[in-house]
């Protein structure tokens, strides 16, 4: 029988916290902690944590009178309404990176992706790429170029960097297998390139 250790937990019972308000969108800490199946105290502090890392952002409105498995619990309940928790929508702790043939673009995405129109489901703006360079031909001036351009987006709140690249790529290792237009990128793991 494996071993669980404490830390282990704690990754796990976070990342269910988040994978869960990420499927169902915004839910009280108590309709998480019944649908996740963890304690209400445990899915507070998580929800707290998450809060503090601004992946999470509370709902100004109170939850809806309704108290079905979808939605919140009625609001004729004593003490103070919860707020609904949900993905952040503001604040931008996702990289995005797109190395293309003949150009890298580069954004700053809230954790919660674009903004979408609630009737059709579609983004209410383009996606924005406010920085592009050249691609350029080896990966020393790569890694120099991206420096540059990571500094001047201004955002020292990366939480994870979403990368797109054109070729064959590991997903369990990282590593390109095949990037027949930049050759440089062949064989290259990607998290290393960019850390």
């Amino acid at each position: 029988m494996p071993t669980i250790l404490p830390h282990d937990a704690r990754a796990s019972n976070r990342l269910a916290v988040f994978d869960y308000l990420r499927a169902a969108g915004p839910a009280s800490r108590a309709n998480a902690a019944k649908s996740i199946g963890l304690s209400a105290p445990t899915v507070g502090k998580i929800a707290e944590q998450l809060l503090a890392d601004g992946l999470l952002e509370e709902e100004d409105s109170p939850p809806p009178a309704v108290d079905t498995p979808d939605h919140f619990a009625p609001r004729d309940r004593t003490g103070r309404p919860s707020r609904p928790l949900r993905l952040n929508r503001t604040r931008e702790s996702i990289l995005a990176l797109q190395i293309g043939v003949h150009n890298t673009r580069l954004s700053a995405l809230p954790i919660a992706g674009p903004q979408k129109d609630p009737a059709t489901n579609e983004p209410t703006s383009e996606r924005s790429w406010p920085i592009t360079f050249k691609t350029p031909a080896s990966r020393e001036a790569f890694i120099r170029d991206l420096a540059s351009a990571v500094r001047s987006l201004h955002n020292p709140d990366t939480a994870a960097i979403a990368i797109s690249v054109p070729g064959a790529l590991d997903e369990s290792t990282g590593l390109t297998l095949l990037s027949p237009n930049i050759p440089w990128l062949h064989n290259v793991n990607l998290g290393t390139l960019v850390h």
